[in-house]
Protein backbone atom coordinates (compact mmCIF):
# COMPACT_ATOMS: atom_id res chain seq x y z
CA UNK A 1 0.00 0.00 0.00
CA UNK A 2 2.86 2.43 1.00
CA UNK A 3 4.77 1.64 -2.58
CA UNK A 4 1.51 2.24 -4.22
CA UNK A 5 0.97 6.01 -2.90
CA UNK A 6 5.05 6.34 -3.44
CA UNK A 7 4.32 5.51 -6.74
CA UNK A 8 1.16 7.43 -7.54
CA UNK A 9 3.03 10.71 -5.46
CA UNK A 10 6.02 10.68 -7.70
CA UNK A 11 3.99 10.32 -11.04
CA UNK A 12 1.87 13.29 -9.61
CA UNK A 13 4.95 15.35 -8.77
CA UNK A 14 6.40 14.12 -12.70
CA UNK A 15 3.65 15.39 -14.08
CA UNK A 16 3.75 18.56 -12.01
CA UNK A 17 7.01 19.29 -12.61
CA UNK A 18 6.91 18.83 -16.52
CA UNK A 19 4.12 20.94 -16.92
CA UNK A 20 5.48 23.45 -14.93
CA UNK A 21 8.98 23.55 -17.70
CA UNK A 22 6.20 25.06 -20.21
CA UNK A 23 5.26 27.96 -17.84
CA UNK A 24 6.88 31.30 -18.27
CA UNK A 25 6.82 32.53 -14.61
CA UNK A 26 6.99 36.21 -16.16
CA UNK A 27 4.33 35.77 -18.05
CA UNK A 28 2.42 34.10 -15.32
CA UNK A 29 2.56 37.10 -13.13
CA UNK A 30 1.89 39.48 -16.06
CA UNK A 31 -1.28 37.89 -16.19
CA UNK A 32 -1.84 37.93 -12.31
CA UNK A 33 -1.29 41.46 -12.34
CA UNK A 34 -3.55 42.31 -15.40
CA UNK A 35 -6.58 39.79 -13.71
CA UNK A 36 -6.03 41.67 -10.36
CA UNK A 37 -5.64 44.98 -11.91
CA UNK A 38 -8.93 44.10 -13.82
CA UNK A 39 -10.80 43.06 -11.06
CA UNK A 40 -9.73 45.94 -8.43
CA UNK A 41 -10.55 48.97 -11.76
CA UNK A 42 -14.15 46.32 -12.35
CA UNK A 43 -15.03 47.01 -8.57
CA UNK A 44 -13.92 50.66 -8.38
CA UNK A 45 -16.05 51.68 -11.06
CA UNK A 46 -19.35 49.66 -10.67
CA UNK A 47 -19.92 49.10 -7.24
CA UNK A 48 -22.13 51.82 -6.33
CA UNK A 49 -24.12 50.54 -9.63
CA UNK A 50 -23.84 47.00 -8.32
CA UNK A 51 -25.66 48.46 -5.25
CA UNK A 52 -28.18 50.50 -6.70
CA UNK A 53 -29.86 47.77 -9.11
CA UNK A 54 -28.97 44.91 -7.10
CA UNK A 55 -28.14 45.41 -3.61
CA UNK A 56 -24.97 43.89 -3.44
CA UNK A 57 -22.33 46.19 -3.82
CA UNK A 58 -20.08 43.47 -5.00
CA UNK A 59 -22.49 41.78 -7.87
CA UNK A 60 -20.41 42.60 -10.71
CA UNK A 61 -17.11 41.40 -8.95
CA UNK A 62 -18.90 37.90 -8.02
CA UNK A 63 -19.90 37.33 -11.41
CA UNK A 64 -16.27 38.25 -12.91
CA UNK A 65 -14.80 36.25 -10.16
CA UNK A 66 -16.83 33.37 -11.33
CA UNK A 67 -15.26 33.58 -14.70
CA UNK A 68 -11.93 33.90 -13.10
CA UNK A 69 -12.70 30.61 -11.81
CA UNK A 70 -13.48 28.81 -14.54
CA UNK A 71 -11.00 30.54 -17.37
CA UNK A 72 -8.44 29.35 -14.72
CA UNK A 73 -10.04 26.12 -14.52
CA UNK A 74 -9.61 26.31 -18.87
CA UNK A 75 -6.09 27.49 -18.82
CA UNK A 76 -5.02 24.16 -16.05
CA UNK A 77 -6.48 22.20 -18.67
CA UNK A 78 -4.78 23.73 -21.67
CA UNK A 79 -1.55 23.71 -20.12
CA UNK A 80 -1.99 19.41 -20.98
CA UNK A 81 -2.29 19.82 -24.95
CA UNK A 82 0.66 19.76 -26.59
CA UNK A 83 1.00 22.66 -28.54
CA UNK A 84 1.53 20.92 -32.18
CA UNK A 85 -1.94 19.81 -31.47
CA UNK A 86 -2.88 23.48 -32.57
CA UNK A 87 -0.63 23.49 -35.05
CA UNK A 88 -1.73 20.58 -37.16
CA UNK A 89 -5.97 22.20 -36.95
CA UNK A 90 -5.06 25.62 -37.96
CA UNK A 91 -6.97 25.52 -41.04
CA UNK A 92 -9.74 24.10 -39.21
CA UNK A 93 -9.00 26.75 -36.63
CA UNK A 94 -9.44 29.50 -39.21
CA UNK A 95 -12.75 28.04 -40.54
CA UNK A 96 -14.51 27.68 -37.11
CA UNK A 97 -13.78 31.18 -36.40
CA UNK A 98 -14.77 32.92 -39.75
CA UNK A 99 -17.91 30.32 -40.00
CA UNK A 100 -18.71 31.99 -36.32
CA UNK A 101 -18.15 35.51 -37.42
CA UNK A 102 -20.53 34.85 -40.77
CA UNK A 103 -23.10 33.20 -38.84
CA UNK A 104 -23.93 35.88 -36.45
CA UNK A 105 -24.89 37.97 -39.64
CA UNK A 106 -27.33 35.74 -41.12
CA UNK A 107 -30.74 36.92 -39.62
CA UNK A 108 -31.83 34.65 -36.96
CA UNK A 109 -29.22 33.48 -35.82
CA UNK A 110 -27.31 36.77 -34.89
CA UNK A 111 -28.88 38.94 -32.07
CA UNK A 112 -28.53 42.71 -32.15
CA UNK A 113 -27.64 44.12 -28.90
CA UNK A 114 -27.11 47.46 -28.20
CA UNK A 115 -27.00 48.31 -32.21
CA UNK A 116 -24.05 45.61 -33.12
CA UNK A 117 -25.13 41.86 -33.59
CA UNK A 118 -22.65 39.91 -31.69
CA UNK A 119 -23.94 37.33 -30.17
CA UNK A 120 -25.14 34.10 -31.75
CA UNK A 121 -28.51 33.23 -30.50
CA UNK A 122 -29.72 29.78 -30.43
CA UNK A 123 -33.84 29.18 -28.79
CA UNK A 124 -33.87 33.04 -28.20
CA UNK A 125 -31.00 32.76 -26.25
CA UNK A 126 -27.30 34.32 -26.82
CA UNK A 127 -25.06 31.83 -25.86
CA UNK A 128 -21.84 33.51 -26.64
CA UNK A 129 -20.24 37.09 -28.04
CA UNK A 130 -18.48 35.42 -31.06
CA UNK A 131 -15.68 38.37 -31.66
CA UNK A 132 -14.01 36.71 -28.54
CA UNK A 133 -13.28 32.94 -29.33
CA UNK A 134 -12.82 34.00 -32.97
CA UNK A 135 -10.21 36.19 -31.64
CA UNK A 136 -8.44 33.02 -30.06
CA UNK A 137 -8.75 31.02 -32.74
CA UNK A 138 -7.11 33.51 -34.73
CA UNK A 139 -4.10 33.82 -32.34
CA UNK A 140 -3.76 30.30 -32.41
CA UNK A 141 -3.36 30.03 -36.18
CA UNK A 142 -1.12 33.02 -36.61
CA UNK A 143 0.85 31.46 -33.82
CA UNK A 144 1.08 28.31 -35.75
CA UNK A 145 1.98 30.08 -38.95
CA UNK A 146 4.67 31.84 -37.50
CA UNK A 147 6.40 28.79 -36.44
CA UNK A 148 5.95 27.08 -39.60
CA UNK A 149 7.00 29.87 -42.09
CA UNK A 150 10.01 31.51 -39.46
CA UNK A 151 11.92 31.52 -42.91
CA UNK A 152 9.79 32.99 -45.19
CA UNK A 153 8.87 35.34 -42.56
CA UNK A 154 11.96 36.74 -42.16
CA UNK A 155 12.86 36.73 -45.59
CA UNK A 156 10.08 37.70 -47.79
CA UNK A 157 7.06 40.53 -48.16
CA UNK A 158 4.91 37.44 -48.84
CA UNK A 159 5.63 36.20 -45.98
CA UNK A 160 4.01 38.95 -43.62
CA UNK A 161 1.22 39.89 -46.76
CA UNK A 162 -0.26 36.11 -46.67
CA UNK A 163 -1.18 36.30 -42.73
CA UNK A 164 -2.50 40.19 -42.74
CA UNK A 165 -4.21 39.60 -45.60
CA UNK A 166 -6.09 36.73 -43.79
CA UNK A 167 -6.62 38.64 -40.48
CA UNK A 168 -7.92 42.10 -42.70
CA UNK A 169 -10.88 39.52 -44.21
CA UNK A 170 -11.55 38.53 -40.56
CA UNK A 171 -11.19 42.40 -39.42
CA UNK A 172 -14.03 42.73 -42.63
CA UNK A 173 -16.22 40.55 -40.41
CA UNK A 174 -16.28 41.68 -37.18
CA UNK A 175 -16.42 45.59 -38.71
CA UNK A 176 -20.16 44.31 -40.27
CA UNK A 177 -21.12 43.71 -36.77
CA UNK A 178 -19.97 46.54 -35.97
CA UNK A 179 -17.05 45.29 -33.83
CA UNK A 180 -13.79 48.08 -33.89
CA UNK A 181 -12.75 47.48 -30.82
CA UNK A 182 -11.95 43.69 -31.56
CA UNK A 183 -10.48 44.54 -34.81
CA UNK A 184 -8.16 46.82 -33.18
CA UNK A 185 -7.04 44.08 -31.05
CA UNK A 186 -6.77 41.18 -33.62
CA UNK A 187 -4.73 43.50 -35.75
CA UNK A 188 -2.21 44.56 -32.71
CA UNK A 189 -1.72 41.07 -31.79
CA UNK A 190 -1.23 39.93 -34.81
CA UNK A 191 1.58 42.39 -36.03
CA UNK A 192 3.07 41.56 -32.59
CA UNK A 193 3.48 38.06 -33.27
CA UNK A 194 4.75 38.47 -36.36
CA UNK A 195 7.61 40.95 -35.16
CA UNK A 196 8.40 38.80 -32.37
CA UNK A 197 8.68 35.55 -34.67
CA UNK A 198 11.25 37.25 -36.67
CA UNK A 199 9.60 39.44 -38.95
CA UNK A 200 11.35 42.02 -40.76
CA UNK A 201 11.26 45.69 -39.83
CA UNK A 202 10.61 47.11 -42.52
CA UNK A 203 7.60 44.95 -43.53
CA UNK A 204 6.46 45.24 -40.08
CA UNK A 205 6.37 49.27 -39.90
CA UNK A 206 5.00 49.14 -43.26
CA UNK A 207 2.20 47.03 -42.23
CA UNK A 208 1.71 49.05 -39.16
CA UNK A 209 1.39 52.40 -40.60
CA UNK A 210 -1.21 51.04 -43.29
CA UNK A 211 -3.19 49.66 -40.40
CA UNK A 212 -3.09 52.68 -38.34
CA UNK A 213 -3.74 55.05 -41.29
CA UNK A 214 -6.86 52.27 -41.72
CA UNK A 215 -8.16 52.22 -38.21
CA UNK A 216 -7.92 55.73 -38.12
CA UNK A 217 -9.90 56.52 -41.01
CA UNK A 218 -12.97 54.56 -39.85
CA UNK A 219 -12.26 56.17 -36.33
CA UNK A 220 -12.76 59.48 -37.83
CA UNK A 221 -16.24 58.50 -40.17
CA UNK A 222 -17.78 57.23 -37.02
CA UNK A 223 -18.79 59.56 -35.03
CA UNK A 224 -19.61 57.02 -31.89
CA UNK A 225 -15.73 55.78 -32.40
CA UNK A 226 -14.51 59.58 -32.06
CA UNK A 227 -15.75 59.66 -28.94
CA UNK A 228 -14.64 56.35 -27.58
CA UNK A 229 -11.23 57.31 -28.24
CA UNK A 230 -11.24 60.89 -26.99
CA UNK A 231 -12.73 59.61 -24.06
CA UNK A 232 -9.39 58.37 -22.97
CA UNK A 233 -7.80 61.95 -22.69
Amino acid sequence: MTARRSTRHAHATHGILEIGRFVDPGFLLLVGTILCGGLIMLTSASISLADRNTGNPFFYFERQMSAVFFGLIGAAAMLHIPSRFWERIGLLLVILAVGMLVLVLVPGFGSTVNGSTRWLNVGGVNIIQVSEPARLLMLLYISGYAVRHRVELSESFVGFLKPMLLVGMVCVLLLLEPDFGASVVMLCITLSVLFVAGARLRDFLLFSFVVVIALAILAVASPYRMKRLLAFW
